[in-house]
C-alpha cells in the first residue's frame, strides 16, 4: 500500500451536480432515448460519465462529480448528452458549455439553473414539445495543497456471483475516484488500460469481519465493503494497516464537509411530461445560458441560487 504517491495539484476544483433533462430529442425506434452524460474541463483527459437512464426523454441522473481544472481563466466546463447504443456508437444529443471564470464569479462561487442545450451545429436543442434543457449546477472550490493519494492491490468483487480478482486501485483525493488496473504498469500506460472507475463521492464504507466471507472465498484476513449509489462490492487486502488506511481515506474523500446529497435517481418510471412553462421558454440564438423558469421534482437547493433574473450566456462553442 502506498500512501506516498502525491497527485497533481489542481488549480481549483468544481463540483459539477448533472440532475435532469427535459424533453430531449428521441433517439431510438421506440421514440425513447437511453441518455447518459460526459463531464469534463476542457483541454483536460479526465472525463467523468453518469451513468445511463433508459427508455425517456425526460432523464434524472442526481449525480455529482469533482473535476480538476488546471487553468481557470482558459478552461471551461462541458457537459455533453449522449443516447447509448449497443454496438458503442453513441448518438451525440447536444452540450452545455460554462466557464469556470464565470462559475467563481457567481454568487458564494455557484451557478445553478435550467440550461438550453445545443446541437451539433450549435443551434438550440429541440425535443418533440419544444425547446429542450438541462438543469445543472456548478460550485468552485479551492484544492487543498496537502492531499495525498491512496494506492495498493486489492481482491474485490462486486457479488456472490463473481470470482475474487485482484487489481492495482488508486484513489484520487481531488477527482474523488476509485480507478483499478491490472496492475501498476497499466497506470502508466493510460486510461486504455483502465478495468473500472468508481465515483465514491457520498459513499459509505464498512470493515468487516472475516466470519462474514465464506471461508472459500478468503484470500486475506482483512475486508471492507464500499457502497455508492452505483456501485457496491467487497474488499480484502493483506493486513490491518491496508484496511484501516483504505477505509479511513475513502471516508474522508468520499465525505468532504459541505459536500451535497442527491437523492438516488428514480427507477425506470415514466417521467411527467414538461410543464407549459417549459414549452414557452423563451428562445436565443446564443450560445447556453441559464433559463429562469422553475423545476419539476426539484432537489434540495444548494448554498447558492442563480435566480437572478437575468439569463447568463457562455462563451461561443
Amino acid at each position: 500500500l502506498d500512501v506516498a504517491m502525491q497527485p497533481e495539484i489542481p488549480a481549483v476544483l468544481v463540483e459539477a451536480y448533472i440532475l435532469q433533462a427535459r424533453n430531449l430529442p428521441r433517439k431510438n425506434a421506440a421514440g425513447q432515448s437511453d441518455t447518459f452524460c460526459l463531464v469534463e474541463a476542457t483541454g483536460s483527459p479526465q472525463k467523468y460519465r453518469t451513468n445511463v437512464v433508459p427508455g425517456t426523454l425526460h432523464p434524472v441522473w442526481n449525480e455529482s462529480f469533482q473535476v480538476k481544472v488546471r487553468d481557470p481563466p482558459s478552461q471551461m466546463i462541458t457537459v455533453k448528452i449522449w443516447a447509448e447504443k449497443r454496438d458503442g456508437n453513441h448518438d451525440f444529443v447536444g452540450v452545455v458549455v460554462v466557464p469556470v471564470s464565470r462559475i467563481e464569479s457567481g454568487a458564494q462561487s455557484t451557478e445553478e439553473g435550467w440550461y438550453e442545450i445545443r446541437g451539433e451545429r450549435n443551434d438550440v436543442l429541440e425535443g418533440p414539445d419544444g425547446m429542450s434543457k438541462v438543469e445543472l449546477s456548478f460550485v468552485h472550490k479551492e484544492a487543498a495543497p496537502n492531499e495525498q493519494q491512496v494506492s495498493g492491490f486489492m481482491f474485490k468483487k462486486a457479488d456472490e456471483s463473481e470470482e475474487w480478482i485482484r487489481r492495482f486501485a488508486i484513489l484520487d483525493p481531488y477527482s474523488q475516484l476509485l480507478q483499478f488496473f491490472e496492475n501498476p504498469k497499466s497506470v502508466m500506460e493510460g486510461a486504455a488500460f483502465l478495468s473500472e472507475e468508481v465515483n465514491t463521492r457520498t459513499c459509505k464504507v464498512d470493515v468487516l469481519e472475516i466470519s462474514e466471507i465464506p471461508a472459500s472465498a478468503q484470500r486475506t484476513s482483512y475486508a471492507f465493503k464500499l457502497v455508492t449509489n452505483f456501485h457496491n462490492f467487497l474488499a480484502q487486502v493483506n493486513t490491518l494497516e491496508e484496511r484501516d488506511t483504505w477505509v479511513e481515506a475513502l471516508r474522508h474523500i468520499g465525505n468532504p464537509p459541505g459536500i451535497r446529497f442527491l437523492p438516488a435517481p428514480p427507477s425506470r418510471e415514466k417521467r411527467p411530461e414538461p410543464s407549459s412553462a417549459t414549452r414557452d421558454s423563451p428562445r436565443t440564438t446564443q450560445s447556453p445560458r441559464v433559463i429562469e423558469d422553475p423545476p419539476v421534482a426539484r432537489t434540495p437547493p444548494s448554498k447558492a441560487s442563480s435566480g437572478d433574473g437575468d439569463s447568463k450566456v457562455a462563451n461561443p462553442l
